[in-house]
């Protein structure tokens, strides 16, 4: 397979569906409600004391389930940051370190990327895997899973910008301060959702693995985010994807290679939030 190249006149990146037809990140199917539905639900024990709520918005005809902590009491509007990529989903105890920023008047939420946690696939999630992994060197890809990979990143990206235009909607969230961190396979995600969407002031990508299709790679993405501020966190042993982007502001090495931060990293990470993201 040849790998496939951005056109050096496009402004904005583009890729092709299974059918071959173009298409775009920023174009958001037509009069699709947001259908945002909230429900209470007990917070897990490491966010003891907050509020919780279990919640689904439309994305693409799909429904992405998510679930929404805020801080209790709070004093207004809060900061919300969205994390997404972990293998077990919105419930994963790989988010659990998050708790310690609503101590701080800080919002979490997260969600199920495609085929993760409540949109699990007997049939595709392990191939969709099985992609990922092979992703680093398009010549492994077959026009299978090349298209499997297209249409998860399509909508994964366009999972995420639902959401957070969902959570600018809830007199809880501040919309002004939406931040967004992308483990592992949502390390890509949280790149390309944060080029297209201005609502995103601050962004985490933690793990992000290469991916050797242009028009899928972050590369073709992070330069976009500028002036908003971008955190890289990479294994020290791994690949680094960001290695060309001129604009990427902050990197750090971690010890491990996901999707679990070490605790240096959960530092940097919430030192970083608090940083771009919370109220004066």
């Amino acid at each position: 397979m040849v790998r496939a190249k951005l056109a050096p006149t496009m402004t904005t990146p583009t890729i092709r569906s299974a059918s071959g037809m173009p298409f775009d990140f920023c174009t958001p199917p037509p009069h699709e409600h947001l259908g945002l539905s909230l429900a209470s639900h007990a917070p897990s024990a490491a966010f003891a004391g907050a509020t919780a709520h279990r919640f689904e918005v439309s994305s693409r005809g799909d429904r992405v389930p998510g679930r929404l902590v805020l801080p209790a009491p709070r004093s207004g509007p809060c900061p919300v940051i969205l994390a997404f990529g972990a293998s077990g989903g919105c419930l994963s105890a790989d988010f659990d370190f998050l708790a310690g920023l609503t101590g701080d008047d800080f919002a979490v939420a997260t969600i199920d990327l495609p085929l993760y946690g409540e949109r699990r696939s007997a049939k595709f999630s392990e191939r969709l895997a099985g992609a990922i992994a092979r992703a680093g060197s398009a010549s492994e890809l077959d026009p299978n899973a090349i298209a499997l990979l297209t249409e998860f990143m399509r909508q994964a990206v366009r999972d995420v910008t639902r959401t957070v235009e969902a959570l600018s909607t809830r007199s809880a969230v501040d919309e002004s301060r939406i931040a967004i961190l992308g483990l592992v396979d949502g390390a890509s995600v949280a790149t390309i959702a944060a080029s297209i969407d201005s609502r995103v002031n601050a962004t985490v990508s933690a793990f992000a693995q290469p991916i050797d299709i242009d028009e899928l790679d972050a590369r073709a993405f992070a330069n976009e985010i500028a002036p908003r501020p971008i955190l890289a966190i990479e294994a020290a042993n791994g690949p680094s994807i960001f290695d060309a982007c001129t604009e990427l502001k902050v990197r750090h090495n971690a010890t491990g290679a996901g999707p679990a931060l070490d605790n240096e990293s959960v530092k940097v990470v919430l030192d970083f939030f608090r940083q771009h993201v919370a109220r004066s």
